[in-house]
């Protein structure tokens, strides 16, 4: 059995809060999977587990995960939001300790994790969940921080970047021709800084200039638009995401066999085919747009 496991953040002991038994009746649910991508296996296929997500803390500020066989590591985790970024710290009972970082949508949560110590430190991958009963997840009012006690925000972020770079492994592969696997060109565009969110449409003459463009080099994919960014592709219902590696964003779009279906959840879903997000610092700016391809 894979175990994916950690045991302190950069080398430093990081005391974790110690939460209660949750109530079922209580519990906000989500459910979905895990994939790590680093374990004797190829980059782009991974090894993929369940994953279960149980809080009653609407704000993800503590809680309890569990990951099913042949991956581990289930324990309690505390957590922080700001505008639509989550970042969890997970212990097991054992002591393991993870970082996930993820972008959270209406019902559903996407990401990339990091193990920062133990013996499997450096591996990951990433991870997604759906909500399945109880609330769902509130965003808070003002920005806290995000662990008492512990490194500052870019510190606990960095290992997500280091993590997109180090493998030898996950360069480009020169000898396979790209291939455009998704082309779109934005007509609404979101900035939020904080609680300030700006919402403004994309002038015709601009659209041009801020396409989104994804390409396929061999069993790996590119945000070409976006300094070739390496992409992990996630399927889910009606959708497929590509989340960059190292944090940075993802890319939505909906499966073109699936766009009637999909139309019938709300109006952003009837009128766009992708949604572009891009984190840049604590801030973050968002593209809707129509597919080209």
């Amino acid at each position: 059995m894979v175990r994916t496991t950690l045991c302190t953040f950069l080398g430093v002991a990081v005391f974790v809060a110690t939460a209660q038994p949750l109530k079922a009746q209580d519990s906000l649910v989500y459910r979905g999977s895990v994939t790590n991508h680093s374990y004797g296996s190829p980059a782009d296929t991974g090894i993929t587990g369940s994953l279960n997500i149980r809080t009653v803390r609407t704000d993800l500020s503590e809680g309890s995960l569990t990951i099913g066989a042949p991956l581990g590591g289930s324990g309690i985790f505390t957590g922080q939001m700001w505008a639509d970024t989550v970042l969890l710290m997970s212990e097991s009972a054992a002591g393991d300790t993870i970082l996930w970082l993820g972008l959270a949508g209406r019902d559903e949560i996407v990401g990339s994790y990091i193990i920062v110590g133990g013996g499997f430190r450096g591996q990951g991958g990433t991870w997604w969940v759906v909500h399945h009963t109880g609330e769902r997840i509130t965003r808070p009012a003002i920005i806290r921080r995000p662990f008492a006690d512990s490194f500052d925000l870019a510190g606990l972020v960095a290992p997500f970047a280091q993590f997109g770079n180090r493998d030898e492994q996950r360069r480009p592969d020169t000898k396979s021709p790209a291939r455009t696997v998704f082309k779109g060109r934005p007509e609404l565009k979101i900035e939020e800084v904080g609680v300030d969110r700006l919402v403004e449409d994309v002038p015709r003459r601009e659209a041009p200039n801020l396409e989104c463009v994804i390409s396929q080099i061999g069993g790996r994919y590119y945000w070409a638009s976006r300094e070739n960014k390496e992409l992990l592709r996630v399927e889910s219902g009606s959708f497929i995401t590509f989340i960059a590696v190292g944090g940075a964003g993802y890319v939505r779009l909906t499966k073109p066999d699936m766009k009637a279906m999909a139309g019938l959840m709300g109006l952003a879903e009837e009128r766009f085919d992708y949604v572009e997000h891009m984190l840049i610092g604590l801030s973050s700016v968002t593209y809707y747009g129509r597919a080209m391809n």
